[in-house]
């Protein structure tokens, strides 16, 4: 490793480590006094909860050196006046930038702050001790310093808070190297490369009475397939993360393509200079927290934020308010889910909360005392209380939030929580009048187009070998004697599919077969003139029998069939219910398919209907004979009428 790699502690890509794969899997915890008292014993506590949580972090090769840990508290106003006095504007008209590197460069990151309207108060060196930390950590150990900035010029702290956010971002990107933890007149960040125990012993300014808060978020780093560095160390500058993002990747795509199109009032033209609004080399969670960090910024209300970015399940099988599940769905078509398995402790210094992801797979466990002290962490038992002073203790499920509103001294509810954000706005009525449900977008339905290409376009979208044979041809039944079957298939042998012009013993329906070597038939078509539509029973001898009516049950089919439908690349998948009735189970556009889906429904079979379920087969004529059927595949056929549309 060469010395510019070892100073970030991040390689080059090389064999199955590639740093654009980097996930965290960690340890978080919170701790707030609802009475909104800063106070020395909540840092206490807060670091008690983190050495109890040691067990979720990890070590490499020097058991003195972890993957990272840190903690998050409310500005130490108290502590700050008494290490700079005299220096120091009002609360809330003064900013602190934690920040790790930018030795030499200070002319110009105070070149940064002085252009976006702020001055610079002092430098400070926070005291640290090297020779509590494992040696691989004090070969990387950054320069750490504080930066005070005067706000006193802005009208009022969350402008200034919003121009702090620009600051910060114009020091990183005119110094490389320089990484700031937090910059913020209302939080700030203590973290390292190094083990929950070490914190204290490190920062010497933890151990002060003076330095005090009425919160602590804290984290303890597993960083899962990474190398652990300092900047990657939680948390972050809102939010303490559990889990990783598993979508990580299609939505820093489409911010990518939206970036070019964003405006915000608030932030007028200071939003170029944050663009771009992720920058590479971040590890999931840290490109979360830029995102938390930008709708903030924007004027949004953190809780607002977090159910933006990580929404509950919302659809038509959950039940929900009509408002909440507007909110959900307006926010939906402005931004996609930051989907878990995640647990998020999150705080702007001011107030804050926890959520886990709609997955529900992080533990999250609270217990709220009678002296309104909140504890929230990955596991119980991570601080001692007496069970006489427990007044309430929980866990969060899938998609819920508790908040501490420190300002109100409450406990929010997720319900409360939900209820009040969906309803600051009619998002509801806005998405009932603005919404547009895409129905009858083709008249007529054609057959699939011949890809000139197709090899190259598999590559291009990702496709494997395996894909293609064993899911994709499995999909279409394009699966010979002894190969693997679909995934899920509840019949285990695998699909018969017999091509037109095959034994005269089977039996012909539009231009496909039926195999008579088992109960049911999957048309493979690529010429024909009727796409196989129904459930339908086939006798010993591999002739037609009828078709399946309400009361009976179809054999040998283990409840559920395959079919073409006539739309583009289409799969249509069937259950036949107690009753025998067909009913829709899904739906999926495939970018590739090995036949030619056909154009035409044979009418007088079958009556179809587009409900909210989809496409049903809602009557089925019992008394069209083995030989209508044939007739009518020698025979041109009408499209059905009332077939609206292949899209719900």
């Amino acid at each position: 490793m060469n010395s510019d790699q070892f100073e970030t502690g991040i390689p080059a890509p090389q064999g199955l480590y590639d740093f654009e794969q980097e996930r965290d899997a960690c340890g978080v915890g919170l701790v707030a006094d609802l009475k909104n008292e800063p106070s020395h014993k909540i840092i206490e506590m807060g670091i008690t909860v983190l050495k109890r949580l040691m067990h979720r972090g990890a070590v490499g090769s020097d058991p003195d050196t972890g993957d990272g840990a840190g903690i998050l508290l409310a500005l130490p106003d108290e502590f700050f006046r008494l290490v700079l006095p005299n220096k120091l504007p009002a609360r809330g008209k003064y900013g602190v930038a934690m920040m790790f590197g930018g030795c030499g460069h200070e002319e110009e990151l105070e070149a940064a702050v002085t252009e976006n309207g702020g001055s610079v108060i002092a430098w400070r060196q926070v005291p640290v001790d090297r020779d509590s930390i494992g040696k691989n950590a004090q070969r990387t150990c950054p320069l750490i310093r504080q930066l005070f900035i005067d706000g006193s010029g802005f009208a009022d702290q969350a402008e200034f808070e919003r121009k702090l956010f620009v600051m910060r971002r114009e020091m990183e990107r005119r110094v490389e190297g320089c990484y700031v933890c937090s910059c913020s007149s209302r939080s700030i960040v203590y973290k390292g490369l190094f083990l929950g125990t070490q914190i204290e012993g490190f920062y010497g300014d933890l151990a002060s009475e003076h330095f005090k808060s009425p919160l602590a978020l804290v984290h303890q780093r597993y960083s899962t397939n990474t190398f652990p560095t300092w900047s990657l160390a939680h948390p972050f500058r809102y939010l303490a993360h559990n889990g990783e993002i598993n979508t990580l990747r299609g939505n820093l795509n489409h911010l990518s393509v939206r970036e070019p199109h964003l405006s915000s009032t608030l932030l007028g033209d200071d939003l170029q200079k944050l663009l771009p609004l992720i920058p590479p080399g971040q590890s999931d969670s840290a490109c979360l927290d830029n995102m938390v960090e930008l709708l903030a910024a924007a004027g949004r209300d953190l809780r607002h934020v977090m159910l933006m970015l990580m929404p509950q399940a919302w659809g038509v099988n959950y039940h929900l308010g009509p408002d909440v599940r507007g909110f959900f769905e307006y926010h939906s078509a402005m931004m996609e889910p930051w989907d878990g398995p995640t647990a998020v402790v999150f705080s702007d210094g001011i107030n804050a909360g926890a959520m886990l992801d709609r997955n529900g797979l992080r533990p999250a466990r609270y217990t709220l005392t009678t002296d309104d002290i909140f504890i929230l962490a990955s596991e119980t038992g991570v601080a001692d209380i007496p069970a006489e002073k427990v007044a309430r203790k929980g866990r969060l499920r899938p998609g819920e939030m508790i908040y501490c509103d420190l300002v109100n001294h409450r406990l929010v509810s997720d319900a409360e929580t939900k209820n009040e954000m969906a309803r600051r706005m009619p998002y509801r009525r806005w998405v009932e009048k603005n919404k547009i449900s895409v129905r009858s977008l083709f008249d007529s339905i054609s057959a699939s187009a011949e890809m000139p290409d197709l090899v190259g376009r598999q590559r291009q979208f990702g496709f494997t070998q395996e894909d293609v044979e064993l899911i994709i041809h499995a999909e279409l039944g394009i699966v010979s004697a002894g190969k693997s079957p679909k995934e899920g298939d509840d019949n285990y042998d695998p699909y018969h599919v017999v091509d037109a012009g095959g034994s005269p013993s089977s039996v012909a329906f539009g231009g496909g077969f039926i195999d008579p070597a088992s109960n049911f038939g999957l048309i493979r078509g690529g010429h024909v003139d009727a796409c196989f539509l129904g459930a339908l029973e086939v006798d010993a001898e591999g002739n037609l029998a009828n078709w399946i009516i309400p009361g009976k049950k179809m054999p040998g089919m283990g409840g559920a069939m395959d079919l073409l439908v006539g739309a583009k690349n289409v799969i249509v998948a069937m259950e036949h219910t107690a009753k025998g009735n067909p009913k829709i189970l899904k739906k999926c556009t495939l970018p590739y398919t090995a036949v030619h889906c056909v154009t035409k429904i044979i009418t007088e079979m079958c009556v179809l209907e587009v409900t909210e379920n989809g496409l049903v087969m809602t009557e089925i004529n019992p008394e069209f004979t083995v030989e209508q059927v044939k007739a009518a595949t020698a025979a041109p056929i009408t499209v059905a009428e009332n077939l609206k549309s292949m899209i719900d």
